[in-house]
Formats: structure tokens, sequence, C-alpha cells
């Protein structure tokens, strides 16, 4: 399900950005679509987060957590 979610936001991302060129009104209508989408996976995200530090990833996930969090003092 996160995997899934995840491509979709990206693929919605990059369609937006690689073909709503023609105008403003167009990319605008197309972004604030992918954010929409993306609010959702991060919804997935919120609830499958423990599930995700017990796999491969979860090792970078925590090691990126903490850089970010560092980041931010």
């Amino acid at each position: 399900m996160f995997l899934f979610s995840s491509s979709v936001g990206v693929h919605i991302l990059c369609d937006t950005l690689h073909y709503q060129r023609d105008s403003l009104e167009g990319f605008i209508d197309s972004f604030t679509h992918g954010l929409d989408v993306y609010r959702g996976v991060l919804a997935v995200v919120d609830k499958c987060w423990h599930l995700l530090g017990e796999t491969e990833l979860g090792r970078s996930l925590k090691m990126s957590q903490v850089l970010m969090q560092a980041t931010d003092i």
C-alpha cells in the first residue's frame, strides 16, 4: 500500500511538471490536485510508519529522520 501510494504521488507530480506547460491555470490545477494526492499519501504513510520501521528500509528511514531533525535547529 505504501509503495503504491507513494508511486502514484510521484507520478502525478512528474506528470504535472512535464505535461502542464500550456497555461498557468492548467499547471496550478494539476499541481493542487497533486498536493491533494500527496496529502493522501501522507495519511497512508502515517498509518503504516511503524511497519516501515520493521523492514529493510527501517534503518535508513530512522537515520534520515534523525538527520532532518538535526538540520531543523
